[in-house]
């Protein structure tokens, strides 16, 4: 199917299951950087809407499984599971927040309009902003963004939800590896088709990946286990110093999206203003990074004997 007959049949096969208990629709919805993306929206018994469920990341799911009925089954589960009304959950106390408090890192200058509207804190040409983990099952998350109306009725400064959060990052996990390693994984990880796999496993036993990705040099990658908004690693003074220590000497970040950052040690071989045209050109090349996860078309620079991450291009 291609996407408007999937968007159709899912919407045929959701009333179905449903059988007349809710109103299936489509919504665009605003995100970061000023971007759109459709949604599939289910309101049911005419009380809140289910959790906000985006069809692009469904049908990419639905290309690559060519299971239908799975991503179907998701939808229901989110909308029938009590765990994933949103709402019900935000704690209402500030102690039993503190716990499920996030951070993420945006790009401050595209989104202005967001930010006058939610409370954040500055960080170079970043702005931090406060999400809520609600509830976090298998592949599925569900969280919120906080607002000045939480935040009063919590009564936490922003000093307070910066601190706790940054307490929280802290406690993270996040994984520093080559990038030949991050991109040979992936490819393993997320073929479906069972024959591609055995291929693939076996270029990568002859050494052809690695072949193919000896171009990349010294980069190494950083995110988190769950791959999605690993980009807050670079407000983890510990594991910058960490990877310095490791490299022996200062190095480039670049800002590769909201998930992830690429580190490259600063060798003398290329410049800032080489880095900042091959960021430019992952952010706004065609089947590069999407609209809404790009994080900064700046390069920056950790300085170990500073101890400090500062803006080079």
């Amino acid at each position: 199917m291609n996407y408007a007959e999937f968007k159709e049949a899912l919407k045929d096969a959701l009333q179905t299951r449903f059988l007349g208990r809710a109103e299936v629709y489509f919504q665009s919805v605003k995100k970061t950087n000023d971007t759109a993306k459709e949604a599939v929206v289910l309101w049911k018994n005419q009380k809140e809407p289910c959790p906000t469920i985006y069809l692009e990341e469904l049908y990419q799911g639905y290309q690559q499984t060519g299971s239908f009925e799975k991503y179907v089954e998701m939808i229901v589960q989110i909308c029938e599971n009590p765990l994933f009304s949103v709402k019900e959950q935000i704690p209402k106390k500030w102690e039993e927040v503190k716990h499920r408090l996030q951070m993420r890192v945006i790009n401050k200058n595209w989104n202005t309009e967001l930010l006058k509207q939610v409370p954040y804190k500055e960080y170079l040409d970043f702005a931090v902003v406060f999400y809520i983990l609600v509830k976090e099952e298998q592949e599925m998350i569900a969280s919120v963004l906080v607002n000045w109306e939480q935040m009063e009725t919590w009564k936490v400064g922003l000093e307070g939800l910066w601190k706790t959060a940054l307490r929280n990052l802290r406690k993270e996990s996040f994984r520093v590896e080559p990038v030949i390693e991050f991109v040979r994984k992936k490819l393993l990880r997320e073929t479906a088709d069972s024959d591609m796999a055995e291929l693939l496993t076996k270029q990568e036993e002859a050494g052809e990946i690695e072949t193919c990705l000896a171009g990349l040099g010294q980069l190494h990658v950083v995110t988190n286990p769950s791959e999605s908004y690993g980009g807050r690693a670079i407000l983890r003074e510990d594991l910058l110093r960490e990877f310095a220590q490791e490299q022996g000497g200062d190095f480039y970040i670049l800002p590769c999206s909201v998930h992830e950052l690429l580190l490259l040690k600063d060798t003398g071989e290329v410049t800032a203003e080489e880095l900042k045209k091959m960021v430019c050109e992952i952010n706004h090349g065609p089947g590069m990074v999407e609209p809404e996860a790009r994080l900064s078309d700046s390069v920056y620079y950790y300085n170990k004997e500073m101890d400090r991450v500062e803006i080079v291009a």
